[in-house]
């Protein structure tokens, strides 16, 4: 009964140690990680058009019951509600019209992998807005979070907290 016993804890130990295909290698988090890092930067890119609300609103998840950016819209901006998303196109469609430019610089970043299809993003560093008649203002220094899943083999933004500096 003892061997019964030292072989079946053996074996459990062994079971117990190996890894099991939900695990990734830390090459596959660093993988996600940088296409994290990418997509992010690819956002904060993009250049002030006609459609760059349609752009951004686009890099959230569509699925209203799975985001708190769906119907209704969560947005609190300067203390502004934001009923539903309708309202935030209609306020920030006139933003990016006076705008050539917002630029953003990254000065620290961090990718949490959570899982193969989940992932959190954090940052701090600056932007500064162009203004289609020219002026520039001083940096503005911010920090923020992205909670990104993986939905039809995109990662879309489930949740984000942007904090910058007003005067």
């Amino acid at each position: 009964m003892k061997k019964l016993t030292v072989i079946l804890g053996v074996i459990i130990l062994f079971c117990a140690c190996q890894q099991t295909e939900s695990e990734m290698t830390d090459e596959q988090r660093q993988e996600i990680a940088s296409t994290i890092t990418q997509h992010f930067k690819d956002l904060m890119d993009q250049p002030s058009t006609d459609n760059w609300v349609d752009e951004f609103l686009s890099s959230w998840v569509e699925n209203d019951d799975k985001a708190w950016l769906g119907k209704p819209a969560l947005w609190l901006n300067l203390m502004t509600l934001y009923p539903d998303q309708d309202k935030i196109y209609e306020v920030w469609k006139p933003i990016g019209e006076v705008r050539s430019s917002t630029d953003f610089t990254v000065d620290e970043d961090y990718v949490a992998v959570l899982s193969a299809e989940s992932a959190v993003y954090v940052f701090k560093g600056s932007f500064t807005i162009t203004y289609k008649e020219g002026t520039t203002t001083d940096p503005t220094p911010m920090s923020g979070s992205y909670v990104y899943v993986l939905r039809d083999g995109k990662w879309k933004t489930l949740h984000q907290h942007l904090s910058w500096k007003t005067n």
